[in-house]
This record gives structure tokens, sequence and C-alpha cells, in this order.
């Protein structure tokens, strides 16, 4: 079935071109969430007769054949008025409270009347929770945190009904894309084997785990398939998108960049680095550029897919981990051992490339250069999340990145752990703090096993609940990302203002309070 694309078909002439480069609206995303109020042929027809294309013209164009498409507004049918009674400080029990009330806020369920044909939007099984503010639709790596925060509202079947949606994307489209619309030809990092893996946890539903299995090795094989490299005889994972336009959510962004750009065959790589970037979650920061300290800070050297990065090796090595489990679970130990050999292959491959042994940290590796990029980076404690390492080296490179954090000079920002340590501009970058780098960093440090590594992870959590909780009583909001040097801010920079919900703050303080009550009470 062909849908209707029209107003996010890429290129000079068509209508997302004329549109998005009139600035009809100041955020790109909105014209692009919209759905058509007519077959597209009519208004196709209709766009070859407009003469005049101002932004008058056009402005009045839009308004006569598209129309705005948010989900519909959806109450949760298992969210309950809990008390968090367990929580003993009272002000992080009423914040717990406010913050499960949230979740209403934010869900959301695809309208009754939804056309495909003329919608961007894809038409999902079941209700979800959305990030919040331009962000109206699920989007992937998200999920993981905000699953995080519903467990601990014990909101079961709103959990799995949302990884059935990610499951249902996977089987339509090959892959887990960026997000719920049909303009994101790409993926985000790979966490839909974690989700699995953290309801079953929470559920034992072992029935359950027997469908979803299949699409787990899936979505292995994807990555596998498409994202791997082969460097110095040994196979890691790289962010990689092949698509040489603009993103059409972005396309005024991305086009204007590229014309700075004398080369054609440079512009197009551009689109790919940018659309690659996009799909690592980090979109964008100095850490894709070419040489973060020399370039100022600009977007045009992005160079991501030179880059093989740490976290996304360490998610699919966890991934493998996972898969390899759950066959054991199932009985199919042919497979079982098959995904145990991945993983090993893997890990091999982390300990011998992406270990710096003189920084005692994981870097990621420029495959250009054959070296190490030797830049801080809050994902540089992901193989610690992931435990991607020898069970017996976890003490020992947990008191090793404790060194190497207090060297960073980054545990002392009154906001908390910055992404990174260059203020570029982008959004993923000093002086931001991301909640689910903030999860990656306090659980992986937990993870170790090293008691000093385990104290600071705490104090980083309760910094981390407080922060939010203080923030969310004076303005009534939580934010998508926050600020290390004042503790009173919501993050800033990149494409557009610094958005409020928020989904995965939400999960991630959330589980930060039962972090902290699980410590109390030992």
């Amino acid at each position: 079935m062909e849908d209707a694309n029209i107003q996010y078909k890429c290129g000079e002439g068509t209508i997302l071109h004329h549109v998005q480069m009139a600035k009809v609206f100041e955020d790109s995303k909105t014209f692009v969430d919209m759905k058509l109020r007519f077959p597209k042929e009519v208004i196709e027809e209709k766009f070859r007769h407009l003469k005049d294309k101002t932004q008058e013209n056009l402005r009045k164009f839009v308004k006569e054949n598209f129309e705005c498409e948010n989900l519909e507004p959806y109450s949760p049918l298992d969210w309950k008025d809990l008390d968090f009674s367990h929580i003993k400080d009272k002000e992080h029990r009423k914040f717990a409270v406010n913050l499960n009330r949230l979740w209403k806020d934010l869900g959301r369920k695809i309208d009754s009347n939804h056309d495909d044909l003329r919608s961007s939007a894809f038409n999902l099984p079941n209700p979800v929770i959305v990030p919040g503010g331009r962000f109206r639709e699920v989007y992937y790596w998200d999920t993981y945190w905000i699953l995080r925060g519903l467990y601990t509202c014990q909101m079961f079947e709103t959990a799995r009904g949302m990884i059935e949606n990610l499951i249902y994307l996977l089987k339509k489209q090959g892959y887990v894309p960026n997000g719920g619309r049909k303009y994101y030809t790409r993926s985000q990092p790979p966490l839909l084997a974690h989700m699995v893996w953290d309801y079953y946890q929470q559920t034992k539903n072992t029935a359950w785990l027997k469908e979803q299995i299949e699409h787990l090795q899936t979505e292995w094989n994807y990555w596998s398939e498409h994202h791997s490299v082969k460097v110095n005889d040994r196979i890691l994972f790289m962010y990689r998108n092949n698509d040489e336009q603009p993103r059409p959510e972005s396309y005024r962004e991305d086009y204007e960049l590229a014309q700075t750009l004398a080369n054609q065959q440079d512009r197009l790589q551009l689109y790919k680095e940018l659309r690659t970037g996009a799909e690592s979650g980090w979109d964008y920061s100095s850490r894709w550029f070419d040489d973060p300290k020399d370039q100022n800070c600009d977007l045009k050297y992005t160079k991501i897919m030179s880059i093989v990065p740490v976290d996304l090796n360490a998610f699919l090595y966890r991934a493998a981990k996972i898969i390899a489990n759950f066959y054991h679970i199932i009985g199919n130990e042919k497979m079982a051992l098959s995904m145990e050999k991945e993983g090993n292959n893997l890990l091999d491959a982390i300990e011998t490339l992406l270990w710096n042994a003189e920084e005692g940290i994981w870097l990621d590796f420029d495959i250009r250069t054959n070296k190490h990029r030797n830049y801080f980076s809050a994902s540089c404690l992901t193989p610690l999340w992931a435990k991607a390492c020898r069970s017996e080296l976890l003490v020992t490179r947990g008191k090793q990145a404790m060194k190497y954090l207090e060297k960073s000079r980054v545990l002392g920002f009154p906001g908390g752990v910055p992404t990174t340590l260059l203020n570029s501009g982008q959004q993923w970058d000093f002086p931001n703090i991301w909640p689910p780098l903030e999860h990656i960093i306090v659980k992986g440090l937990c993870t170790s096993g090293y008691k000093p590594a385990i104290d600071v992870a705490l104090r980083l959590a309760k910094q981390t609940v407080d922060r939010n909780m203080n923030i969310f009583n004076k303005t009534g909001h939580m934010f998508e990302k926050y600020n290390c040097i004042d503790p009173e801010k919501g993050g800033s920079g990149g494409e557009y203002q610094v958005q409020i919900g928020f989904g995965w703050s939400n999960g991630v303080t959330l589980d930060f309070l039962y972090l902290l009550q699980l410590e109390e009470t030992m």
C-alpha cells in the first residue's frame, strides 16, 4: 500500500522543499506531522497550478490542503493513584505522586479515524506514553526509560503495549524506526531486547517471551547486516544511514547547512552524516565532529560515519547476552550458544579496540586514524552499565572509571554530570545534562560493585532527584534536559527549545527514587 508521502518527499521542486524553505512554520517538524485533507494526487495537481510560491501563498496552500494531526489524549487504563508510602522522605514522596500523575498527561493513542493513506503517523496497535512537547509520538530509545518509570508505577499493561508497538514497527519496517512517523527512515540506539528483558523480570511471562524472541533475533540480524564493520580483524558496530537527502523534519536546517559546502558530493555526504547523527540519539554533539578542538563546533564537520561508538557496542553486547539467555529459558540451546558466541566475540572486540588502558576508560574509535577519540563523553560508562567486560574485572573497572571521572572533573558540577566538556551550542554538549546518560552513569557505577563508586552513584541519583524536584516545584514542569552549571534551569542549544513533559526524565527520576529507597531499607 502506497502512503501519502508528499509532505515529506525530499528534493528541490517538491512541496516539502518549497514549504520548508519559505519558513511557513518556525519548526520544520510541524509540516511533516500534518495529514492530507485530500488524496495526494489532488493536492499535487493544485501545487502544480500554484504560480507564485511566496510564503503567503504557500501558507494558504498548506492551510487549504493539510491539517494538524496529533495523537488523541489517552488516560492509561492501568494507571493507579499511588501514595508511594514506602518513600520515607515526604518531599520525595510528594514528587513521586506528581510524576505518576504526569503519565496521564503524556498518554496518547492513534486517532480512531486514522487514514493511513493521508497520515505520516504509523497506525500503532496500542496506546503510548509520548516524550512530550514537539515529540507527540512514540520514540524508540526514549521508551526504555519511560518503561523504567512505568514499572515503579505498576503500569505493566501500558508497558507491554509500548513494547509491542515497537515490535509492530520492527515487523513492518524491518527495523525499529527512530519514532512513530513514516519519515523516520533510520533507527535509534537498539534497546528493544533490554526492554523485553526488564518486562520479563517484572512479570516472568514466559508465554509472552516465546512470542517475542524471533523479533529480537530479527533486530539483531538487522544491526549485524547493516551496521557492522570490521576493524583490525574484529567486528564492531557503527551508526549508519545512507540516505542522501535532508531530514524532512529538519529540512530547511539541513539544506541551508549543506549549501555552505561547495561540492555536491560533500553535500550528499553531509546529509548522510546528519541522518546518522540522528540515528545515534545524540543529535547533535561535538562527539561526532571531525576534530572538536579545532573546528569551531560547526555541524558541517560531523563525521559520525567514521566513528565506532562505545555505547552502541555496549548496547548490542548486552542485547546479545539477553537474547542468548532468552533462548536458554525457552529451551533452544542451539540458538543460545550461537548468540553467546556473538556476544563473546563483541566483548573481545570492545576490550581490544575500545578500552583505553592509559586513560582507564572506554573511548570511541576513529576508523580513519585507527585511534581512540580521547574526549570526555558521558557515554564512556555504558560498558559498565551493560556489564560489557569480564565479570572478574567489574570492580577494577569501576575503580578505574571513578578515577577517570575525577580526573575529568565532571563530578563537581552543582547540576550533575555534563554530556561532554565542550560548549559547542549543540544540545548534546556542555553544559547540558541528559537523564538517560545520568541513568547509565549511576547504574553503571552501581553495577561495578566498587563501594566508593556506588556511594558516588547514590549521591548523583539524589542530586538528580532533588534538582528535578526543585525545578518541578517552581515551574510545574519536567524538562527534556537540564543544566550542569545552574541546577535551577533546563537545558538549551540545538535545533529547538527545551521541551517539557517529559517521558524519559520522569522515568529516570522515578527509577532513582526507587533506587534511593532500596538503599535506605538495606
